[in-house]
């Protein structure tokens, strides 16, 4: 059966992209947005609550994407270099770092709008929680702050990095918080007291991505390798030599498939492509060529239901997770089910007060310009109704007098005929009589 479907979004020559589902049908149908311009998909992620997704570009580009029904929900351009993003767990909020600060947004109804900033100049990597309090915000200095979402207060700055930190991934419980880098250094971090708990260090190694399991610790690097890194004692158990450069890793939520994303090699000009392994790793896998290049992120929806990848040629790629019976394949998350399917989309949006106040004047405004067009066409329908009695009293007057004046022209014609005929009589009788006499 299929494991990977629906179609992918990139641009071409007239900055626009064509989508396409098998979804809903399974004839292919193309639809088109405005998209991101030439250039790499920097920052993409899901939220919980809403299946939104949200990708910035090299084109300073926030859009949010609704994969449910495939349709492009919000744009907002920004004047800044965009580095990295995140979306809150409701689909009500973003974090996006550009070049001169961390931005806290709301997502309105019909808008993108930036309510906080955070001193922190070229944030590379951005990521919430699962349950969305905290934060964690790479800083230009390979540190790692962790903040409160809610009261913005900086709760700990995490550091240990000596190079470019590549990925940070937390645990499902949100406790620990796990960042790699390219100074071949993994550290697992306690969030709650914001201190290094574990660490795993390799030198001349780029760590791209790690992610925790409930007994592991799954990483890619630059060695061309997937590591399994036992949770006790921070030792290989798995070793994979996979031949090709991974950029991007992601657990399916069930724990059954490993999806990961490559990146062109110096010796092939292959592009990019999604691989996925089955999990625990024994090496099988299928590959999914997809991308126009090489892929920079790779998100799976909570319930396993959709993934979402990207690259640095500007296409995105949705697929829906589904079974595969036999070999590699991918698993749709078995035993879980699609989130809709047990707990309703959120449907709540978010609009301030300013906004509501005026939206609520216009509306005011708009139904005291009814109430004025009412009255006034009242009073133009009255006195269109006056005109109009008027104007019909006039003819009538004017009907009844030529009516009374043909009436009366009429008996005063009858009288003449009348006459006429009294005297026709009289002048017959008398030729009659005339007659007669000279006939004696």
């Amino acid at each position: 059966s299929e494991a990977l479907s629906r179609g992918s979004q990139g641009p071409n020559d007239g900055d626009k992209s064509t989508s396409t589902t098998s979804r809903k049908s399974k004839a292919a149908r193309p639809v088109t947005f405005a998209f991101h311009g030439k250039g790499a998909v920097v920052g993409l992620d899901l939220c919980l609550r809403k299946p939104l997704c949200v990708t910035i570009g090299k084109d300073r580009k926030i859009m949010i994407w609704n994969y449910m029904e495939d349709t492009l929900e919000q744009v907002a351009n920004s004047t800044e270099d965009l580095l990295s993003c995140t979306f809150h767990p409701n689909g009500l909020h973003l974090i996006v770092g550009c070049a001169d600060r961390l931005r806290l947004m709301n997502i309105l109804v019909d808008d993108i709008r930036t309510y906080y900033e955070i001193n922190i100049k070229s944030c590379t990597e951005v990521q919430f929680s699962n349950g969305g309090h905290v934060f964690a915000a790479v800083t230009p200095g390979n540190s790692i702050c962790i903040f409160d979402f809610y009261t913005r207060e900086k709760l700990h700055e995490l550091r240990g990095h000596n190079a470019r930190i590549q990925n940070l991934s937390w645990s499902e419980n949100d406790l620990y918080l796990l960042s790699s880098g390219s100074d071949g250094a993994i550290y697992q971090w306690d969030a709650i007291e914001g201190k290094r708990v574990e660490e795993f260090v390799q030198k001349g190694v780029v760590y791209h991505g790690a992610i925790l399991t409930k007994t592991s610790m799954i990483a890619c690097s630059s060695d061309r390798k997937l590591k399994e890194i036992n949770a006790s004692d921070f030792s290989v158990s798995t070793e994979l030599d996979c031949g090709v450069n991974f950029s991007q890793i992601s657990l399916a939520r069930g724990g059954h498939r490993l999806f990961t994303g490559t990146s062109m090699s110096s010796d092939s000009s292959t592009p990019g492509s999604v691989r996925v392994y089955t999990y625990p790793l024994a090496g099988d896998y299928v590959d999914y060529a997809c991308m126009a290049g090489n892929v920079t992120k790779m998100r799976a929806s909570y319930d396993d239901q959709i993934l979402v990848v990207a690259d640095n040629a500007g296409t995105i790629c949705f697929f829906d997770i589904r079974e595969r019976h036999g070999g590699a394949g991918i698993s749709g998350g078995v035993g879980i089910l699609p989130m809709h399917a047990t707990f309703p989309w959120s449907e709540e949006i978010l609009v301030t007060r300013s906004d509501l106040e005026d939206r609520r004047n216009i509306v005011e405004d708009l139904v005291r310009k009814v109430d004025e067009l009412e009255v006034q066409n009242e009073y133009q329908l009255r006195m269109k109704n006056m005109r109009f009695g008027e104007h019909m009293k006039e003819i009538t007057e004017k009907f009844t007098q030529e009516l009374e004046q043909d009436k009366n022209r009429y008996e005063l014609l009858q009288e003449e005929k009348s006459d006429m005929e009294t005297e026709n009589t009289a002048k017959m009788k008398q030729l009659e009589e005339q007659h007669e006499h000279a006939l004696q």
